[in-house]
């Protein structure tokens, strides 16, 4: 893993002093994240300027001194019709970080729109192999129901119809039948949401290494872990277990009633203090962030 080279001359991880920064996607849409340009440009005269750099999808910053941080973590919104996508969850917790500490931080992004949205991507931390946060994010939304799109604080994927969302880091289900068009899953930490790859009815799952997946209509969104592409149905959001990926809810592929939104992606907190939100109590209707805040 390559290092700031701010950090590697001997200056330290965040500058000569720190207070609270916002990790942003940058200005990056899509399937995959932020540029190191980008991210130069967006951090620019700010805490972190020159001290934070892209490796392997996510954003690296060293921890510049020991003590307690406030870290917040939002999953982003679901892509898709807005009134039924699912909203990121939020997550809150105080964490003792050391000076040296090397942050793997993922900021989630939006799924993109079409008549089935992609699902949204997570927002998270891992110090080492541990991973800290991850916030869900919301599932793709459609002209049907909302069903269960919301990102959720617990650790598992929600359910759509049919479909079952990921457990234990787990990325999230496609359901069934096989021949139906359906929506790729989110993906969890532990691996990817499930595919759909099959007589042109094309939807991956969300990467647990951050890529959302493409979807015939509409493609899932980057993140900590990605979101799920949308095809009949929306994709399921990234999370530290993936959403499940939605799919006609009844009769036949081209003529059923009504199509499910994904599933939300669920979430953990390794944290103190904690304060965990979702849906309707608080849940993030826009790209991801992820604030850290020295106390």
């Amino acid at each position: 893993m390559s290092l700031p080279h701010s950090f590697l001359s001997g200056k330290g991880g965040g500058g000569p002093s720190w207070g609270l920064h916002t990790f942003t996607n940058a200005g990056q849409t899509g399937t995959g994240g932020p540029s190191q340009s980008q991210i130069d440009s967006a951090y620019s005269g700010s805490e972190v300027d020159g001290f934070v750099t892209i490796t392997n999808y996510k954003q690296v910053w060293v921890v510049p001194h020991d003590g307690t941080y406030r870290i917040t973590a939002a999953g982003a919104f679901g892509g898709g019709n807005t009134t039924n996508a699912g909203k990121g969850a939020i997550m809150i917790g105080t964490f003792t970080l050391s000076s040296g500490n090397i942050l793997e931080i993922g900021v989630g992004q939006k799924g993109s729109s079409g008549s089935h949205g992609g699902g949204a991507g997570s927002s998270g931390i891992r110090r080492g192999g541990s991973v800290l946060i991850v916030a869900g994010g919301g599932g793709g939304g459609t002209s049907s129901t909302h069903g269960t799109a919301d990102g959720v604080t617990g650790t598992s994927g929600q359910n759509v119809s049919g479909s079952s969302g990921g457990t234990n880091g787990q990325g999230g289900g496609i359901g069934q039948p096989s021949d139906w068009p359906r929506c790729g899953g989110g993906g969890g930490v532990l691996s990817n949401g499930q595919n759909i790859n099959s007589n042109g009815l094309n939807a991956a799952g969300g990467s647990s290494s951050g890529p959302g997946g493409f979807g015939n209509h509409s493609d899932g969104g980057f993140g900590f872990t990605g979101g799920g592409g949308g095809y009949y149905g929306g994709g399921g959001g990234g999370g530290y277990s993936g959403g499940a990926g939605g799919f006609p809810s009844a009769g036949s592929p081209y003529n059923s009633p009504g199509y499910c939104s994904g599933g939300g992606g669920g979430s953990i907190n390794a944290g103190l203090n904690q304060s965990n939100t979702e849906g309707a109590n608080g849940g993030n209707t826009g790209h991801g962030f992820v604030t850290i805040e020295a106390l």
